[in-house]
């Protein structure tokens, strides 16, 4: 998400450290009349000796009258008359809507937007990550130059980017299409067919939970199962198949990770962790596959979990590389903290690029367990944000 501002025409990159490691762990508005004709009974006696209430300490103490004027400035917030809830709003502030889209002008922009996806060309070796806004190309030869920025003509939301194969566009794909954009200079391609592309990742649907890797020799699979003492309480299984033969090569030992009621809820009182049968919200929701991809020498798997139950699943976000041949677990990547928005491998599957939610990337040596690049391009998501009522200011609230 970008913050952009708009009105109607009628009337740096900062560098971070991360958990990377080869452990595996799991409205109205109400006006009081009151407040504001009869400020107190107190004042009232003492309202003729000007000097005796400025000398009540109890009354207006001395260290909270002092900010109060500074805060309060009518210089920097000037008076504003604000309507309550369902007051008809003047002919000037208009709702925006499809008959007047056109009369739309934008006027502000902040930032690049919240990362979205990350890639690498095939050709030669760039990296770009990539929000609704634009991508930024990264030189791996020159990683202390800033990033090359390739704005997009219009804003687009998507799930995943892909390359094509000869590296000259690139593909945007969300759950009701997609759209193909020209790497170079970010316009949109139109009368474009016949090209191959390279997945950073694949989206793993719910209900086929499944990827072959590139040489098509090995297949990945996950299913759920239930515990058979309480049924609230949800098994993931993964396994990896012998594509050729369809043979069970092996059963991960990888033990479930969930994300418990307190992980994402303060505790109040005595909270309890099951009190009845089925939709409790204090049953534990279980991390399922959410994207995967395995390396191009297929010597490693990587799988982004996430608990699809939840609304806000990107904010418990987890990466996880293990060994193909045995799937012993590799590295753990990210945590409830600081959780992965999406990752890809390199061409040579030797490292491996990780995108956060907070807008920060990181470049990572599998085999020497080394991190070789940080960045902060990016913005992480907006929460709300809100106008002044003078409509001078625009207050954004993003996570921490």
């Amino acid at each position: 998400i970008v913050l952009i501002l708009c009105i109607m025409s009628a009337c740096t990159p900062a560098r971070q450290e991360s958990n990377f490691s080869a452990k595996s762990q799991p409205a109205d508005v109400t006006m009081t009349k009151t407040a504001v004709l009869q400020p107190s009974p107190t004042p009232l006696p003492t309202n003729t000796p000007t000097q005796t209430v400025m000398a009540k300490p109890t009354t207006t103490p001395s260290p909270t009258n002092t900010p109060l004027p500074t805060a309060t400035a009518t210089v920097s917030f000037p008076q504003s008359d604000p309507v309550q809830a369902g007051v008809k709003l003047p002919v000037a502030a208009q709702a925006i809507q499809a008959n007047n889209l056109q009369q739309l002008t934008h006027v502000a922009q902040w930032g690049k937007g919240e990362l979205l996806g990350v890639a690498f060309s095939p050709v030669d070796n760039l990296f770009i990550v990539g929000s609704s806004m634009g991508t930024a190309v990264y030189d791996p030869q020159n990683l202390d130059a800033p990033p090359q920025w390739i704005p997009f003509a219009q804003p687009y939301f998507y799930e995943s980017i892909s390359f094509s194969e000869d590296g000259h566009y690139l593909k945007l794909a969300n759950g009701d299409g997609s759209k193909i954009y020209r790497f170079a200079d970010g316009q949109l391609a139109t009368d474009i067919s016949g090209l191959t592309w390279i997945h950073a990742s694949k989206r793993i649907p719910y209900n086929n939970r499944s990827v072959l890797s590139d040489d098509g020799s090995r297949q990945f699979k996950s299913y759920s199962t239930y515990e058979e003492e309480n049924m609230n309480v949800e098994l993931i299984v993964h396994e990896m198949y012998d594509h050729d033969t369809g043979g069970l090569l092996y059963q991960f030992e990888e033990e479930t990770m969930y994300v418990q009621f307190e992980d994402y809820h303060q505790a109040e009182g005595c909270d309890l962790y099951t009190f009845s049968t089925c939709g409790n919200v204090y049953d534990p929701s279980a991390m399922q596959p959410y994207r995967a991809a395995f390396s191009s020498t297929t010597d490693s798997i990587a799988i982004l979990y996430r608990a699809p139950n939840m609304w806000n699943s990107h904010q418990f976000s987890i990466l996880k590389l293990f060994r193909v041949s045995d799937g012993y677990p590799l590295h753990h990547i990210g945590d409830f903290t600081r959780p992965v928005e999406t990752f890809s491998y390199a061409p040579d599957g030797q490292s491996i690029l990780v995108g956060y939610v907070d807008g920060s990337i990181e470049l990572w040596d599998i085999q020497q367990n080394k991190l070789v690049f940080s960045a902060k391009d990016f913005a992480a998501p907006i929460i709300d944000l809100d106008y002044s009522y003078d409509g001078q200011y625009l207050i954004v609230q993003r996570p921490d």
